[in-house]
């Protein structure tokens, strides 16, 4: 294995788009992933502490994301808009992000299986 390739790549043709992830290059262990789609484009997904490193890949069109130390402090807005880009999300910084379009669509890859928050 090349140790010097990326652990995400895309490639296009008339056949359609690929976007592949080589799990054993993420920087973490991967024990979810899960796909965000259908967004209206007007409504903010995330709004939450991030609990575990996570890397967040565009599929299909393009979406903003937000990371700071809480709701207040985000950030400058990272635009993915090619299949393929990714943005590493940090364990306990506050993530929002915005898909631009119906159409557009994220895999997040997270480094610990999904808790339901405690109630309070």
């Amino acid at each position: 294995m090349d140790d010097d390739a990326p652990a995400v790549t895309s490639h296009s043709d008339d056949r359609g788009g690929l976007v592949a992830v080589e799990l054993p290059r993420v920087d973490f262990e991967v024990r979810r992933v899960f796909v965000v789609a259908g967004s209206n484009g007007r409504t903010d997904r995330g709004n939450h502490v991030i609990p575990c490193e996570q890397l967040m890949v565009l599929v299909h069109g393009s979406v903003e994301i937000n990371v700071g130390s809480d709701a207040d402090h985000l950030a400058p807005a990272v635009l993915l808009d090619v299949p393929g880009m990714s943005l590493s999300l940090p364990a306990g910084e506050y993530v929002r992000y915005r898909l631009r379009d119906p159409s557009s669509v994220v895999m997040v890859l997270a480094e610990q299986v999904y808790r339901r928050p405690s109630p309070s």
